[in-house]
């Protein structure tokens, strides 16, 4: 079954009553809020639905769309509660919970959960803590033989413009391609 009709099985067994979600540690959490809001939320369109008809264009209309960001938001605060238990560091979590509400930023905005300023200080909090550390993060997740791009050391990434050819012939003394590998390795940089 793909993910998608998977989703879609899934949500509406959670939504209907079928299954019982594991409780959340901390109902408060903002993963936790907007997991269980949004089950609410669909349930009380199904509810509000009076004969079987109403209900089918409502699940169609409504539920259907959603039910893979309601299966992510289950999963999320569940791994969310999987990082708390593990006790990773504060700044990991905070990243984790920064990408689960750009998934979801119209639902954290329309509640008032959060304000974009307080989501953009949340992310800017989890990169500023997590930069000067990331070295350390990819060596302890032994994935270095996994990254492959030219930009993660000084030394890769010089070896790589070395091997640039040159753009526009000789005639140009290079100008092309040490201009280009100037402003590619500024531009990579500033998104570092």
């Amino acid at each position: 079954m793909p993910l998608s009709g998977l989703s879609i099985r899934v949500a509406t067994d959670i939504i209907m009553g079928k299954y019982e979600l594991p409780p959340a540690t901390n109902a408060s959490s903002l993963l936790a809020k907007h997991e269980a809001t949004l089950i609410q939320e669909y349930w009380e369109e199904m509810l509000s639905q009076s004969d079987s008809e109403n209900k089918y264009a409502a699940f169609n209309k409504h539920i259907l769309l959603s039910c893979q960001k309601i299966v992510k938001a289950i999963g999320s605060r569940i791994a969310y509660k999987a990082a708390i238990e593990a006790q990773l560091l504060q700044y990991v979590i905070d990243l984790f919970i920064a990408s689960v509400i750009q998934m979801d930023l119209l639902w954290f905005l329309d509640t008032r959960v959060l304000s974009r300023r307080d989501i953009a200080e949340m992310e800017l909090k989890g990169v500023g803590q997590a930069m000067p550390n990331l070295e350390a993060l990819v060596n302890g997740l032994s994935v270095r033989v996994y990254i492959t791009s030219r930009i993660v050391s000084d030394r890769a990434w010089e070896e790589f413009q070395r091997r640039l050819p040159l753009v526009g012939g000789e005639e140009l003394g290079g100008w092309i391609n040490q201009e280009a590998v100037s402003f590619l390795s500024s531009a990579a940089r500033a998104y570092l």
